[in-house]
């Protein structure tokens, strides 16, 4: 149980509470390479929070690599991990937004200079992730599309709970020709963990470019975190898209599996 904050106060009333999602873990095909060398997700340093975390976004795969021009070569091409809820160990910290861009002064705008993540820091279990769902969007396919149109009820002093709606009511990129745009994950719940997440029982899903499909470092991986087919979904990689096109594409492919699987 985290301090009492205005945003666990406010969630704690949640009722209609949806079920709960699977996390995602995004990265490029370069860190694919380091993992399928290992058995698990490990964590690594911070530079914001100072620690060895591991992060995850609850159902949302949104992506964005630190490379941020359209690469022209296979390496910044994103593999995405969809991962079982119930699989998930002790989760160290949960965040109703990408944490990063608030510590770097991206939600500028949206809270006060002042504001501390802390004020904003939910409960360690995915329950409390079900219920800021249920309060700020209604449905976990309100959620995943981000695509809120709750009014929350709450004072003029009560800036935390307005920032969040704000952002809940965002949809996609925001103020694109400004230095420093709001996307899609201001409003994803962020899970950070500190311990290592093994693979071969976590995963529902991997999706990869097909161009690897062949490849036995890949077929290894798969066979070691007994991985079967089914659970393989192939995209085409098309060089020289930018990440929103990357987002757009992973975002169908987990709506579409979601769909199949009954989450939403």
């Amino acid at each position: 149980m985290k301090k009492d904050n205005p945003v666990q106060r406010h969630i704690a009333g949640a009722s209609c509470i949806p079920s709960t999602l699977p996390l995602t873990h995004i990265t490029t095909l370069h860190g694919f390479r380091a993992i399928a060398a290992g058995d698990a997700l490990v964590p690594s340093k911070c530079r914001f929070f100072n620690e060895d975390l591991l992060y995850l976004f609850y159902g949302r795969p949104s992506y964005r690599a630190s490379q941020t021009a359209a690469s022209k070569l296979l390496w910044n091409a994103p593999v995405g991990f969809i991962l079982a809820p119930e699989a998930i160990g002790k989760i160290h910290r949960v965040l109703p937004f990408d944490s990063g861009a608030f510590k770097s002064g991206r939600y500028g705008r949206v809270f006060a200079p002042e504001s501390h993540w802390a004020d904003f820091e939910l409960d360690t279990e995915l329950l409390s992730a079900q219920k800021y769902v249920a309060k700020f969007f209604e449905s976990n396919e309100q959620y995943l599309v981000g695509r809120s149109e709750v009014s929350q009820d709450v004072g003029n002093f009560d800036f935390e709970i307005q920032g969040l709606e704000y952002l809940a009511r965002l949809n996609g990129l925001q103020d694109a020709f400004q230095p420093a745009s709001v996307d899609e994950r201001a409003s994803a719940i962020e899970i950070q963990l500190k311990d290592s997440l093994p693979l071969a029982t976590s995963i529902l899903a991997i999706i990869v470019p097909e161009d690897i499909l062949g490849e036995s470092r890949f077929l290894t991986a798969l066979d070691k975190w007994r991985v079967g087919a089914e659970k393989v979904i192939p995209y085409t990689s098309v060089l020289g898209h930018g990440s929103e096109a990357w987002v757009a594409k992973f975002f169908d492919v987990v709506l579409n599996l979601y769909r199949e699987k009954g989450y939403i």
